[in-house]
Protein backbone atom coordinates (compact mmCIF):
# COMPACT_ATOMS: atom_id res chain seq x y z
CA UNK A 1 0.00 0.00 0.00
CA UNK A 2 1.34 3.56 -0.95
CA UNK A 3 2.30 5.42 2.37
CA UNK A 4 1.86 9.34 1.76
CA UNK A 5 6.02 9.88 1.58
CA UNK A 6 6.45 7.32 -1.05
CA UNK A 7 6.66 10.34 -3.78
CA UNK A 8 9.71 11.74 -2.11
CA UNK A 9 12.94 10.81 -2.75
CA UNK A 10 15.37 9.53 0.04
CA UNK A 11 17.05 12.52 0.36
CA UNK A 12 13.79 14.83 0.91
CA UNK A 13 12.16 11.59 3.18
CA UNK A 14 15.47 12.00 5.23
CA UNK A 15 15.46 16.08 5.65
CA UNK A 16 11.61 16.06 6.29
CA UNK A 17 11.82 12.96 8.99
CA UNK A 18 14.73 15.26 10.68
CA UNK A 19 12.63 18.30 10.51
CA UNK A 20 9.81 16.81 11.98
CA UNK A 21 11.59 15.52 14.72
CA UNK A 22 13.85 18.66 15.56
CA UNK A 23 10.60 21.11 15.52
CA UNK A 24 8.66 18.85 17.83
CA UNK A 25 9.33 20.46 20.76
CA UNK A 26 8.60 23.57 19.38
CA UNK A 27 5.02 22.41 17.92
CA UNK A 28 4.38 20.96 21.66
CA UNK A 29 4.82 24.04 23.19
CA UNK A 30 2.81 25.93 20.60
CA UNK A 31 0.58 23.58 20.68
CA UNK A 32 -0.48 24.27 24.21
CA UNK A 33 -0.68 28.06 23.92
CA UNK A 34 -4.24 29.56 22.77
CA UNK A 35 -4.85 30.52 19.28
CA UNK A 36 -4.86 34.49 19.81
CA UNK A 37 -1.20 33.72 20.82
CA UNK A 38 -0.28 31.98 17.87
CA UNK A 39 -1.88 35.37 15.70
CA UNK A 40 -0.02 37.61 17.50
CA UNK A 41 3.33 35.80 17.32
CA UNK A 42 2.57 36.07 13.23
CA UNK A 43 2.15 39.61 13.48
CA UNK A 44 4.67 40.19 15.80
CA UNK A 45 6.94 38.68 13.34
CA UNK A 46 5.99 40.98 10.31
CA UNK A 47 6.18 44.12 12.69
CA UNK A 48 9.87 42.98 14.08
CA UNK A 49 11.11 42.65 10.70
CA UNK A 50 9.69 45.96 9.17
CA UNK A 51 11.30 47.97 12.31
CA UNK A 52 14.95 45.74 11.15
CA UNK A 53 14.45 46.66 7.69
CA UNK A 54 13.79 50.75 8.95
CA UNK A 55 17.37 50.92 10.59
CA UNK A 56 19.28 49.69 7.43
CA UNK A 57 20.89 52.64 6.37
CA UNK A 58 19.86 54.60 3.56
CA UNK A 59 22.85 54.61 1.82
CA UNK A 60 23.42 51.10 2.09
CA UNK A 61 19.88 50.20 0.58
CA UNK A 62 20.51 52.97 -2.71
CA UNK A 63 23.98 51.78 -3.21
CA UNK A 64 24.57 51.28 -6.89
CA UNK A 65 21.35 53.00 -7.66
CA UNK A 66 21.03 55.37 -10.88
CA UNK A 67 19.20 57.68 -8.84
CA UNK A 68 18.29 58.39 -4.96
CA UNK A 69 14.51 58.39 -5.67
CA UNK A 70 12.68 57.57 -2.78
CA UNK A 71 10.79 54.79 -4.50
CA UNK A 72 13.96 52.58 -4.53
CA UNK A 73 14.59 52.89 -0.72
CA UNK A 74 13.60 49.22 -0.12
CA UNK A 75 12.82 49.71 3.78
CA UNK A 76 9.13 51.69 2.21
CA UNK A 77 8.94 48.51 -0.07
CA UNK A 78 9.25 45.78 2.92
CA UNK A 79 6.80 47.85 4.88
CA UNK A 80 4.61 47.61 1.65
CA UNK A 81 4.93 44.19 1.09
CA UNK A 82 4.81 43.35 4.88
CA UNK A 83 1.49 45.11 5.23
CA UNK A 84 -1.43 43.23 4.09
CA UNK A 85 -0.05 39.53 5.85
CA UNK A 86 0.01 41.54 9.16
CA UNK A 87 -3.29 42.84 8.48
CA UNK A 88 -4.71 39.46 7.13
CA UNK A 89 -3.05 37.37 10.19
CA UNK A 90 -4.76 40.09 12.66
CA UNK A 91 -7.90 40.02 10.73
CA UNK A 92 -8.02 35.95 10.52
CA UNK A 93 -7.82 35.27 14.37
Amino acid sequence: MNQPNDHLTPAERWVFTELVEFFRPWNTWLNSLPPPVWHGAAVGLFVITAIVVAFIPRDYILRGAPDRNSWRDLRWWSAVALAPYAVIYYFLQ
